[in-house]
């Protein structure tokens, strides 16, 4: 389907900015991971849950909405997907090339180390960080 800034409410719409991409950018006050938030009947709610509300229909009990785009100002309902947490961050996953403390390459398998959990975490940035504990060591020994 396809959605227009005209369909919602001009306080809404005025704090989009529409990008070459196709992305609907919130230029409202963003949170530290870039999702915008706006005030609806005195409480503060996250944007692109507002504007799917709005355009698209209620999002279904038990799901989030996926940012398919991977721009968290994102507010275009278009580009929003409701699925399961479990989904979201199996996809989030997935979009994740780099370590984000660093930049290690997690194409590379051998940069890339699975907790029990399933969770991945970087292997160069484990390394390092044992070998400056092991460094520390041997300063304090001395």
């Amino acid at each position: 389907m396809s959605y227009t800034l005209t369909d919602l409410p001009s306080r809404v719409s005025s704090r989009v900015e529409v990008t070459e991409t196709g992305c609907w950018e919130w230029q409202g006050w963003r949170n530290g991971a870039g999702y915008g938030y706006l005030r609806v009947d005195g409480r503060d709610r996250c944007a692109h849950r507002v504007t799917y509300e709005a355009l698209a229909g209620a999002i279904p009990p038990g799901l989030e909405l996926d940012h398919l785009c991977t721009n968290p100002p994102c507010v275009n309902p278009g580009h929003l997907e409701p699925v399961t947490h479990q989904e979201n961050q199996r996809r989030v996953g997935q979009r994740q090339t780099a370590c984000q403390r660093e930049g290690h390459d997690w194409t590379d398998p051998l940069n890339v180390r699975r907790r029990p959990d399933g969770r991945r975490y970087c292997a160069e940035c484990d390394r390092k960080s044992c070998r400056d504990r092991y460094q520390a060591k041997r300063r304090g020994a001395k």
